[in-house]
């Protein structure tokens, strides 16, 4: 039986719908609405060239202080990966906002490994898929797609954790604000920050430029890109570690000098 939890964790089997390792089947299936935490780890580059045994005990100490912190906040991990892995947590569970933010905090004194976690919420099918001899859980849902579009946007702005509308309802008593739209599939997709994960000074001047940033955000969608520009410089000059501030003068100071239209989305 501890073979077997090693391989196929107890809440792994919770959440196929069954009650022992042994009842899973290839016909093994459950749908569940959950919320889907994707945890990206961005290692020094430095790191791929050591010793084999130092390289799998730096990522498995990533994972294995990040994945406590899961089990103390009702999260279950579903898949690793060298560069991270996805968790699930129930429906409208406060605890994966808190779980996020302690996964940045655990990881930002460190200089050879950077911690993004995107969140989303939707209907997850979870299944088994093989052969006879080999088995493996997997999960269908639009949370992959939505978490791959979220964290797309860390390789481009200083930030820790993005979610969506659907668990920004979740968030009272942290620190968030609006940050643009993406396209979705069916319809678009209103991004926010949570910023309690960030250093205390950077959540205090975040919370000061907080409406002249919202200001700047909606001059910006507005197509006013003049006034995005001069909004969004005031918000970096105060704050020069708002990465999301500094991304969007990026783009209106472009916008602005190539005459770009009114655009939608974030990009």
């Amino acid at each position: 039986k501890k073979c077997y939890e090693r391989f196929m964790p107890k809440n792994v089997v919770e959440l196929l719908g069954v009650t022992e390792a042994t009842d899973i089947n290839l016909e093994t299936s459950s749908v569940y609405e959950l919320i889907m935490m994707t945890v990206s780890f961005k290692i020094d580059k430095d790191l791929y060239s050591v010793d084999t045994k130092e390289l799998f005990a730096k990522l498995n100490n990533l994972v294995g202080r990040s994945s406590r912190i899961l089990d103390d906040h009702g999260g279950t991990v579903l898949d690793f990966r060298y560069d991270g892995f996805a968790a699930l947590f129930k429906d409208k569970n406060p605890d994966c906002i808190m779980a996020a933010v302690k996964i940045v905090q655990e990881f930002q004194n460190e200089d050879d490994v950077t911690v993004h976690v995107a969140l989303d919420s939707n209907t997850v099918m979870s299944g088994v898929i093989g052969n006879d001899t080999k088995m493996q859980p997997i999960a269908i849902s639009k949370s992959y797609n939505t978490s791959a579009k979220l964290l797309s946007f860390f390789d481009k702005i200083e930030t820790g954790i993005l979610c969506t509308e659907k668990v920004h309802g979740l968030v009272r008593g942290y620190m968030s604000r609006f940050v643009g739209k993406v396209e979705g599939t069916e319809s678009d997709i209103r991004i926010y920050e949570i910023y309690d994960g960030d250093f205390p000074e950077i959540v205090a001047k975040k919370q000061s430029t907080e409406k002249i940033f919202l200001d700047a955000v909606y001059s910006f969608y507005s197509g006013d890109y003049k006034t995005a520009r001069a909004e969004f410089l005031q918000v970096v000059r105060e704050n020069p570690h708002d990465g999301i501030a500094k991304y969007y003068l990026y783009l209106a100071d472009s916008y602005e000098t190539n005459g770009e239209g009114k655009v939608s989305y974030l990009e």
